[in-house]
């Protein structure tokens, strides 16, 4: 495995797109340099062989053929004059066999009023050879053939190449500098993030990365922070969950220990014994369904946890449940309506249904008196079937309002554990709700009573 770091990695490739970019681009330049320096030369040099054939064609004879050939001693060039048979009439200079290979050709595919480019191959050929045919009274008579050295375009097109490698040796420079700070650059908020994740995942939740910007990295930055919150905010709940349950089991665990340590040891006459031992049972009993809601409520958030889903008819769940705690209300003297005026069908489990609305109305019995009323009601909004408990019995204050959903939440931690509960039922409830794709609200002024409604989604017709 590749022990380089991002940043590295990072300038490795970017100098190597850059170089790559750059060679190619010089490559191409030097190809397209070449071939214009060396077709423009070979335009330039018959467009003057034209110029000496034109005038060979309205001035011919010695005197005429001299003159050409010496306008091109004064010049790099080598002129000469060759007849139909390839015949040097006259030359600028001596012409030696590397000049006289280039006439031995058959002059007459190349006379034509346009001439022609015998050699232009600079890299090969010592010249650059042109042919412009001269013609009297429409007849092909002779042919001026040009010389041009292509040493001049070697040194030329050589000075370019050299230029350009020290023009690609002082890019290459400043990539690698511009590489080193752009790599750098990008890469340190990676290094910031890869600090915080480190401390994140050491227990340090409050580490948070800086954001800059609004692209994708702080975009990254931004949800590890979400996350580093959700994880403090999670450690928190965490915590006083842990505390809240170990007060929640200590209370009842020291009950049933201390009382039984009393039996054991003979305290108390027969009905103390008696009234130590129901104190036993209802903390026992206590204590159960504690861990029964506990249970229930961590099964309920496991991600593998699944409903067994059914066509259920809410009415049906509300009525059963209203049925079995009746006794329990006409115990306490508190009144228990329903209000079912239609069939509504969910998809649920109806089990986890029960357990919400038996959850609801012992919620609303414990905090209902003596003469007061609980009220269900059944009804439809739109697509959702809406359940609506309201109660007659002291209300709930705003401040606890937002926060009677969370475990072991208790409004009023003042109040008996026997009559309070432990703070678990509407966690449970929410979360089973949830699981429907419903959802939960609840309303209340103090000294008015309390109002929860779940909303939970139609079959489709």
């Amino acid at each position: 495995m590749s022990r380089l770091q991002l940043s590295t990695k990072l300038g490795l490739l970017l100098f190597a797109l850059f170089s790559s970019l750059c060679l190619i681009l010089l490559a191409v330049l030097y190809v397209v340099f070449s071939r214009s320096l060396v077709a423009q030369a070979a335009a330039d040099l018959l467009h003057r062989g034209h110029g000496h054939a034109e005038a060979l064609s309205g001035r011919w004879g010695p005197e005429a053929l001299n003159h050409v050939v010496a306008m091109e001693r004064r010049t790099p060039l080598i002129a000469a004059v060759v007849d139909r048979g390839g015949t040097v009439l006259a030359s600028s200079e001596p012409l030696g066999p590397e000049q006289t290979r280039y006439l031995q050709v058959d002059g007459r595919a190349l006379a034509t009023p346009e001439g022609a480019v015998v050699s232009g191959d600079w890299r090969e050929e010592p010249y650059l050879v042109v042919w412009s045919p001269v013609f009297r009274n429409g007849e092909w008579v002779a042919t001026v053939v040009l010389f041009e050295p292509t040493e001049p375009f070697r040194r030329d097109l050589e000075a370019f190449k050299v230029a350009s490698w020290i023009a690609l040796g002082i890019m290459a420079v400043l990539a690698t500098a511009v590489t080193v700070v752009l790599s750098r650059r990008l890469t340190r908020p990676l290094r910031q993030m890869t600090a915080v994740t480190s401390a994140i995942a050491a227990g340090d939740y409050t580490q948070r990365v800086a954001i800059r910007g609004n692209d994708e990295i702080a975009r990254l930055a931004a949800s590890i922070n979400r996350m580093a919150e959700s994880l403090q905010t999670y450690r928190a709940q965490q915590s006083a969950f842990l505390a809240d349950v170990s007060h929640e089991l200590r209370t009842p665990l020291t009950y049933i220990q201390g009382y039984s340590e009393a039996l054991v040891k003979g305290y108390g006459d027969e009905a103390q014994r008696r009234a130590m031992a129901a104190t036993i049972h209802q903390e026992a009993g206590r204590l159960t369904r504690l861990l029964q809601d506990l249970f229930t409520l961590v099964r309920l958030e496991e991600p593998t946890f699944s409903l067994r889903r059914q066509p259920v008819e809410v009415g049906q769940t509300v009525k059963a449940v209203v049925a079995r705690l009746l006794p329990a209300f006409a115990e306490k003297g508190v009144n228990l309506r329903v209000d079912a005026s239609e069939d509504l069908w969910v998809d649920g489990d109806g089990e986890r249904l029960e357990q919400v609305w038996i959850n609801l109305l012992d919620n609303a019995r414990r905090h209902t008196p003596s003469g007061g009323e609980v009220t269900v009601s059944i009804g439809r909004e739109g697509r959702e079937a809406v359940v609506t408990v309201r109660d007659t019995g002291e209300g709930i204050p705003p401040d606890d309002l937002p926060h009677i959903w969370e475990r072991l939440y208790r409004v009023d931690k003042s109040r008996s554990r026997a009559g309070g509960g432990a703070g678990l039922g509407l966690a449970i409830v929410r979360r089973i709700v949830e699981l429907h794709g419903g959802r939960v609200h609840a309303e209340s002024r103090c000294g008015q009573g309390a109002t929860f409604r779940v909303w939970l989604p139609l079959r489709p017709a």
